[in-house]
C-alpha cells in the first residue's frame, strides 16, 4: 500500500549525501526558474538531513544578502563561509574578499576552509563574471575542484543556461554526478536509463518535489538512479516516514 504523501525530497537529500562519495550537483536553470530560492531550499533539506560545514563562494549577490537567504531558508550549519567576489568589504571573520576570476586566491582559500572533513560548497551562478568572461579558466578551476575534493565534501554549482554555450554545456555536465535541468515548475535530469521529469514547488520556504512519494523503494530508484548502499539508507527513510505517519493517525 502507497503513501500518499508527494514529497521526495529527502529522497533526494539521501542521494546526494547519503552514501560513503558524496554526489556533486549542477544545477542549470532558465530565467523562468523559482531561483535562486531553490537553491538554497535543496541547501536547506540537506542540511536538515545531514547537518555540515558550508563554504558559498557568490557572484552573483554580495555575501550579506546570502547570508539573509540562509537565515531566511533555515540553513542551519556547523559553520558557515563566504566567499564573495561580488563586493569589497567583509563585515566579519568568516567573509573572505576575492576577485571574481581570480581563481588562484579562491581555490587557495577553499582548500583551508574545506580541509576539516564533511562540507559543502556551493558555486552560486558564476554568470557573467566567471564564465563568460573567463570560461576557460573557470572550467579549470572547477575541475580542480571536483577532481581533488575529498569524497565527504558535495559540490553545488548553480547557472543560468542562458550563459551558457552547447560548448560550455559539454565541458561542465559530465564532471558532475546529477544534473538537473530547471525551468518554472518542472526539473528534468537523466536517470539510469532514460531522461526524467519530477515537478517542484516551494511551500512555507520547503521546497517540494513530486511525483508521489511511494513506499516501493525500486520505483524511487528509478527516478534517482540509487546505489545499493543509498538504497540501505533510503529503507531507513521510508520506514520512518511510514512509522511517522501511522503515529499521526493514531
Amino acid at each position: 500500500m502507497e503513501n500518499t504523501t508527494a514529497d521526495i525530497s529527502n529522497e533526494l537529500a539521501a542521494r546526494i549525501t547519503g552514501a560513503a562519495h558524496h554526489k556533486n550537483v549542477l544545477l542549470i536553470y532558465q530565467k523562468n526558474a523559482t531561483m535562486p530560492e531553490l537553491t538554497y531550499c535543496l541547501i536547506s533539506k540537506i542540511l536538515n538531513w545531514h547537518k555540515t560545514s558550508l563554504t558559498w563562494i557568490c557572484w552573483d549577490e554580495p555575501a550579506n544578502m546570502v547570508k539573509k537567504r540562509l537565515d531566511y531558508f533555515e540553513c542551519n550549519t556547523n559553520s558557515t563561509n563566504i566567499i564573495d567576489t561580488v563586493s569589497n568589504i567583509a563585515n566579519d571573520k568568516h567573509t573572505i574578499i576575492c576577485a571574481p576570476t581570480n581563481f588562484s586566491p579562491i581555490m587557495r582559500n577553499v582548500h583551508k576552509l574545506m580541509k576539516n572533513g564533511e562540507h559543502i560548497l556551493v558555486l552560486d551562478n558564476p554568470g557573467k563574471t566567471g564564465i563568460q568572461n573567463s570560461g576557460t579558466a573557470f572550467i579549470n578551476f572547477q575541475s580542480t575542484l571536483l577532481n581533488n575534493k575529498d569524497p565527504n565534501v558535495t559540490i553545488i554549482t548553480s547557472i543560468e543556461s542562458n550563459l551558457l554555450d552547447t560548448n560550455m554545456q559539454k565541458l561542465l555536465s559530465p564532471q558532475y554526478d546529477i544534473v538537473f535541468h530547471i525551468n518554472k515548475d518542472t526539473i528534468q535530469f537523466k536517470g539510469p536509463t532514460e531522461k526524467k521529469q519530477i515537478t517542484y514547488s516551494i511551500k512555507d520556504n520547503k521546497l517540494i518535489l513530486e511525483p508521489l512519494f511511494t513506499s516501493n523503494v525500486s520505483k524511487i530508484n528509478d527516478i534517482f538512479g540509487i546505489s545499493p548502499e543509498e538504497t540501505v539508507t533510503l529503507d531507513k527513510i521510508v520506514k520512518n516516514q511510514i512509522d511517522a505517519h501511522k503515529e499521526m493517525l493514531m
